[in-house]
């Protein structure tokens, strides 16, 4: 019974540990688990790189719905709009949720103080996602990155992981036109 050379047993061993390195890598580059269940890269359903071409998004919408879509705040109950003003869990008929924020000037009560009202925030900026009021609001200083209203979540704060699905989701709108 002839065995392997020796040199070619090293050779597959590195060649494996160097494959598990990169895997580990990668992992941990993409948190170490599957993404969120998301938009599928532009026409699948499911997380990752998904099924229908195209990059793929995070999916925020999840994170919304257990962050932000309480009865009070961001969901409307289908005949009322949300207390909030911005529906953020479920959209409008034949529209996606990134549809019905892009481009979307804020609505601010009526003499709210230090609100503008000739040139309100955009929800989701389309032109520059960075400027986004969605984002700023999440992750901003009030007078500072958004003109009124609070830091949002109110009762709770987001993680780095979730607030870097929601910039990824929001670039991936503007880039979009709406995922």
């Amino acid at each position: 019974m002839s065995s392997a050379p020796a040199s070619a047993l090293r050779s597959r061993t590195s060649l494996r540990f160097i494959t598990l390195a990169l895997l580990a890598t990668v992992s941990i580059a993409c948190g170490g688990a599957e993404p969120p269940a998301g938009t599928g890269g532009g026409g699948g359903t499911g997380g990752g790189a998904g099924t229908g071409g195209g990059a793929a998004y995070c999916d925020a919408k999840p994170i919304f719905a257990d962050s932000c879509g309480t009865q009070f705040c961001h969901a409307g109950n289908g005949t009322n709009p949300p207390t909030g003003g911005i529906e953020l869990v479920t959209p409008p008929a034949n529209m996606t949720l990134g549809q019905s924020l892009l481009n979307k000037p804020a609505l601010y009560a009526t003499g709210a103080l230090g609100c503008p009202t000739a040139s309100p925030e955009l929800i989701i900026d389309g032109t520059t996602p960075a400027n986004s009021l969605l984002l700023h609001k999440l992750t901003g200083t009030k007078g500072v990155d958004f003109a009124c209203g609070d830091k949002m979540p109110t009762l709770a704060t987001l993680t780095t992981d979730q607030l870097s699905c929601v910039t990824d989701w929001v670039n991936g709108v503007a880039q979009t036109g709406g995922i």
